[in-house]
């Protein structure tokens, strides 16, 4: 065996193993996944928080109007329904 086929037969492997082989695909493909998957748990927590955040408004909303309503009303009368 000459030296020439020689280099070509060790540059076109990695580990014992070709290049663009199964194990890569199969590497290359996990990290796609994982990226994919980091990407839409991300979006899911910015939703959820964007939603937590608007009840909590709602609800500050809700205390400030319950608020004024006892001020507006003195005590021991009955709601009158406005």
């Amino acid at each position: 065996m000459n030296t020439s086929s020689q280099d070509t037969a060790t540059s076109s492997t990695t580990n014992g193993e070709p290049q663009g082989s199964a194990a890569d695909l199969l590497v290359a493909l996990a990290t796609t996944w994982a990226k994919h998957g980091l990407a839409v748990g991300k979006l899911a927590l910015e939703t959820s928080a964007t939603t937590l955040q608007e009840t909590a408004q709602l609800l500050g909303r809700i205390r400030t109007t319950l608020g004024r309503n006892e001020t507006d009303e003195t005590p021991g009368d009955a709601p009158t329904g406005k």
